[in-house]
């Protein structure tokens, strides 16, 4: 351990070192000494490395491109709740519409909103990085689009229409699957 500490044992420069904190403290980066940096990296752990430890270790999908990380159980009831409330008022919008604007109205901020909880959730209870979180995101709501309009299309035409009330929107089906697509990603990838 002298000589590794020291730097004269060889270290493979592929291994990281979780308990080396980013920021030279005493004795940080090749300091040399007792201390080494070790010590300093256990209690300046960062704000994501908290927050991931909390959750179990996400199961990888799809060759490793995502991975399968249900939310924290504390995090569900909010997920629940602002993806719910975001659904229904994209429903209760496309319900008290005037006919003229039903045919070509689709929920868009209810989606967006959506799209910038989904990201919110991805970063702040599995510590992802912004691009990571966004990617996830757009990926969740394609998906989830193109459920509904799959949905929509199988139908026969006319057949939404005719129902009235919330479904003489066509694209609330679009919209509803979306931000569907958007909470699955935000509870169960990472």
């Amino acid at each position: 351990m002298q000589r590794r500490l020291s730097g004269a044992a060889p270290i493979d420069p592929s291994v990281r070192f979780a308990d080396v904190s980013r920021r030279g403290g005493s004795g940080g980066r090749g300091g040399g000494g007792s201390g080494g940096g070790g010590g300093g990296g256990n209690s300046s752990s960062t704000t994501a490395t908290r927050r991931r430890s909390s959750t179990p270790a996400p199961t990888p999908l799809a060759g490793g491109l995502v991975a399968l990380s249900p939310a924290r159980a504390s995090d569900r009831p909010r997920q629940a709740a602002v993806f719910g409330g975001l659904a229904l008022w994209a429903a209760v919008q496309a319900s008290t519409e005037p006919a003229i604007f039903a045919a070509t109205d689709t929920a868009g901020l209810q989606t967006a909103a959506a799209a910038a909880a989904a990201i919110w959730f991805l970063r702040d209870g599995k510590g992802l990085p912004l691009g990571r979180a966004a990617g996830l995101a757009v990926a969740g709501l394609v998906a989830g689009a193109l459920l509904g309009f799959g949905l929509q299309a199988a139908l026969p035409a006319g057949a939404l229409a005719s129902a009235g009330g919330i479904w003489a929107c066509p694209g609330v089906l679009t919209a509803e699957a979306g931000i569907l697509g958007l909470y699955g990603v935000a509870a169960l990838l990472a």
